[in-house]
């Protein structure tokens, strides 16, 4: 049986997000649809407004922009 565990060091998930940042309502990747990979991080960098520029923030924010195959992918990663 396989457990969730991000791809990326523990400290991560305790770097704090900017003052006034808003969470993203992330459109899913999903693997499944039209869009490809090139596609998908842009738009997620776009949609991380001001997070976008900040790369622990957005190795934090990734996971919540997958869905279905795409995040079980990313969850076995080594």
């Amino acid at each position: 049986m396989h457990t969730y565990q991000r791809p990326y060091p523990k400290q991560i998930d305790s770097v704090s997000y900017p003052q006034g940042f808003e969470m993203p309502n992330f459109i899913k990747f999903t693997g499944e649809d039209a869009r490809t990979t090139m596609e998908h991080i842009g738009q997620f960098i776009e949609q991380c407004g001001k997070a976008g520029s900040d790369d622990l923030l957005k190795l934090k924010l990734f996971p919540l922009s997958l869905s279905n195959f795409a995040s079980t992918w990313y969850s076995l990663l080594a």
